[in-house]
């Protein structure tokens, strides 16, 4: 009947472990949300900035290439684009029947023009470079100096967000490859068709980008903490609720230890499938156990139990339970210093739809008074 005792942490102790458990679970929840979506910010603004980057190359890219296939352009010649001293062909500079002076800009002039005005008005940088420059001014810097050996070595381009002159950019080369319209002013140099004649660099500055970022982060920030705070407030309210609703739980079994204490009365259920067993106060006021020392087991049951009469109690559960039916017995408890006390015991079993038990339900009332009173009634 009475196997083994749950040891209870207190409902309101319980309440408070899980909303902290709750509280901590919520606020990893967004800062893994929070972190993974700062995360994808930062991969789409340098999405973006990548972006720009290969539609700036290849603008400029296709601008050279047509500027190769009609062997340059013809241009008046000013302060800003004076002739180029380093391109040495016939016909490099004319005069028109108007008489203005004409000067021949091939494609690495053109690149170069349009890089520095590109430059002026948006920042971006470009620079047209070889380890063999004609021009002096097109020798490449450190980081073009590596792309371009890495090139050498068979890499199709070189990407890196990286800083220049302690500011933020995004740096883009790649190999530009000997095409026969290049021979005209690079044979000279031994440079066959197909083979690696340089490279175009390309840097855009990450400042509005970063910018950006920043904004959105610190927006995605405020919205996690929004969200966050919303949620904790969620759980507040609901462990106030269930705070109140154990309160009133723990005012009604008051009550009803109070009554129980008064009529001499305790209860008792058993979980038969966990093998775990519920005694109210009243029953170790009853027993005159103290329930930190008591294991509740069967067996200890029993040692309380009159000698005379613990064969009568095994019977009386075991058979109820295996007849299905409720049982009422009185029985003694025998105490170490001699003592006796009358007990009146009720239960009743439950059991599921293929008649496995599942738990006893029942009650123990301290009867010693009325039995004395009985006795000596008669005696």
């Amino acid at each position: 009947m009475m196997i083994g005792k749950r040891h209870y942490t207190g409902p309101r102790e319980r309440l408070a472990l899980y909303a902290w458990i709750l509280a901590g679970g919520w606020t990893i929840f967004i800062l893994i949300l929070a972190s993974w979506n700062i995360i994808h910010i930062r991969s789409t603004v340098r999405e973006l900035a990548r972006n720009e980057a290969f539609v700036d190359f290849n603008w400029m890219l296709v601008v050279r290439r047509w500027a190769a296939y009609h062997g340059g352009v013809y241009v008046p010649a000013d302060e800003r684009t004076p002739p180029n001293p380093y391109l040495s062909v016939p016909e490099r500079d004319l005069t028109a029947p108007s008489g203005k002076r004409l000067t021949l800009v091939n494609p690495a002039y053109m690149t170069r023009q349009l890089f520095e005005w590109y430059q002026d008005d948006l920042g971006v940088i470009g620079h047209l470079t070889s380890l063999k420059p004609i021009r002096p001014l097109n020798a490449p810097d450190e980081w073009e100096r590596d792309a371009l050996e890495v090139f050498e070595r068979g890499a199709v381009e070189k990407l890196e967000f990286t800083e220049r002159e302690g500011r933020p950019y995004i740096r883009l080369m790649r190999p530009l490859l000997v095409e026969k319209p290049c021979l005209k002013c690079h044979a000279v140099q031994g440079y066959k068709e197909g083979q690696i004649r340089g490279g175009l660099s390309i840097s855009i500055p990450l400042d509005g980008y970063l910018a950006r970022e920043k904004r959105e982060v610190i927006a995605e920030t405020a919205r996690a903490i929004l969200i966050w705070i919303i949620g904790l407030a969620g759980l507040g309210f609901g462990h106030q609720r269930l705070g109140q609703s154990i309160a009133e739980q723990e005012a009604a079994q008051g009550r009803l230890a109070e009554a129980q204490r008064i009529a001499h009365i305790g209860s008792w259920e058993l979980d038969l499938v966990k093998n775990i067993l519920d005694w109210s106060d009243e029953i170790y006021l009853i027993f005159e156990i103290d329930p930190k020392k008591f294991g509740a087991s069967y067996e200890a049951f029993l040692d309380t139990v009159h000698p005379e009469d613990r064969a009568n109690v095994d019977f009386a559960y075991t058979n109820s339970v295996k007849t299905k039916t409720p049982y009422a017995i009185d029985h003694r408890l025998l105490f170490p210093d001699g003592r006796i006390k009358y007990v009146h015991e009720k239960c009743e079993t439950f059991y599921d739809k293929d008649g496995k038990p599942l738990r006893s339900v029942g009650t123990v009332q301290d009867i010693t008074d009325r039995k004395l009173a009985d006795e000596a009634l008669r005696e």
